[in-house]
């Protein structure tokens, strides 16, 4: 080992022992390599969204179609028409009296992108009608195809609750089934 060789090697352990986005020394490239061999790396929402490349491509898509204006179309005989609907102000402006739409779709649209699915609970008042819609995270809903295929969800509250499909909103991302979609998260956890 000559002299140079020292400092380059010092150099190259001090950094591999600061793995860390956060570490100058580190490129992406090395970052990711190593979590490849590194099972102590916890691969989840908050830990993705910390490299900035792919915060910025969730948000960009995730702002993008949250931004974009949802139409209430009735089928006709060979053509869908736009109508005027109760349901126009809810979904364009205001989903719940929490978030704004822009906020909620954007976290619905984040959702499908790194879990795979999106939820939404749909709130109706005694006579049925539709007054809000609540994101609720995938982590805390569980899809059950029935034998009939019939599916229904169960939601972790305070307690677990099962809705039937018209009650929940539910967006999936790629899909081998049709009853639940790939986590990105989980697939590239392996």
């Amino acid at each position: 080992m000559g002299l140079f060789d020292f400092f380059k090697t010092d150099k190259k352990d001090e950094s591999r022992s600061q793995l860390s986005l956060n570490n100058p020394n580190v490129s992406l490239g090395d970052f990711l390599a190593e979590s490849i061999h590194n099972t102590d790396l916890s691969v989840n929402e908050l830990t993705v969204l910390s490299i900035p490349s792919v915060r910025r491509a969730v948000n960009v898509l995730a702002s993008t179609i949250a931004g974009l204006p949802i139409d209430i179309k009735q089928k006709q005989e060979r053509y869908f028409e736009k109508v005027e609907h109760e349901l126009d102000y809810l979904i364009n402006y205001e989903p719940n009296q929490t978030i704004d739409k822009v906020t909620f779709f954007q976290a619905f649209i984040t959702n499908v992108l790194l879990h795979g699915n999106a939820f939404a609970l749909i709130k109706r008042s005694s006579d049925y009608k539709v007054q809000s819609l609540e994101l609720i995270h995938p982590d805390r809903v569980t899809v059950k195809v029935l034998k009939n295929n019939s599916v229904r969800y169960e939601v972790e509250h305070s307690t677990r609750k099962s809705y039937r499909a018209d009650e929940v909103i539910h967006v999936m991302g790629s899909t081998s089934n049709g009853f639940i979609g790939y986590s990105t998260l989980e697939t590239n956890r392996r």
